[in-house]
């Protein structure tokens, strides 16, 4: 009779493990991105130069860096479903692209782009540029750039990128986050 209460709590503490090792673990993210910094205006200073983080085009992402390794970090977000809500931030080498993008479907084009904000910083910038609110335009340029849950890959361009003492503008953008947050449960 002695022996049940050590054996029932060894079931017990052991069960948790048992549960805990069938779970699926939590998609790992993974992004890259391209762009043009320009130097446009009277205000921007800085020379016009291409950046990237992993190699991506309007029609492929051939290389997406992961979060976690090389010391890339990739935090993202793409829920909804006809009609997403996008949060998006791919990191490595010094360069660092965040977007956002409140509400997109399908249907953005270059003609009809949603609006959405950018904040870019590379080793060639130093400081933080950012769009002023909602002012770059997102749009989908080749059947290959799509948007689901967990996942997005799109064009954009900014007219205006500011640090508070120069203004610039991005163009020729292309990001692709996936196993976001938002992803589908297997």
């Amino acid at each position: 009779m002695r022996r049940l209460p050590f054996v029932l709590a060894a079931f017990l503490v052991g069960a948790p493990l048992v549960a805990g090792a069938c779970s699926t673990p939590a998609p790992i993210p993974a992004g890259a991105w391209v762009l043009t910094f320009n130097h446009s205006g009277p205000t921007c200073q800085l020379m016009t130069h291409n950046d990237n983080v992993g190699m991506i085009d309007a029609s492929s992402a051939g290389t997406l860096v992961t979060d976690g390794v090389s010391g890339a970090s990739v935090t993202c977000t793409v829920k909804g479903s006809g009609t997403f809500s996008v949060d998006g931030e791919v990191l490595a080498n010094g360069s660092n692209l965040r977007v956002v993008i409140p509400s997109i479907t399908s249907m953005a084009t270059p003609m009809a782009p949603v609006m959405g904000t950018v904040s870019y910083i590379s080793p060639m910038t130093q400081n933080i540029f950012t769009s002023p609110q909602g002012n770059c335009n997102f749009y989908f340029s080749d059947p290959k750039e799509t948007v689901s849950a967990g996942t997005i890959f799109v064009s954009f361009d900014c007219p205006e990128v500011d640090n508070g003492m120069q203004m610039c503008s991005i163009t020729g953008g292309h990001i692709k986050v996936t196993s976001c947050t938002g992803t589908p449960s297997a």
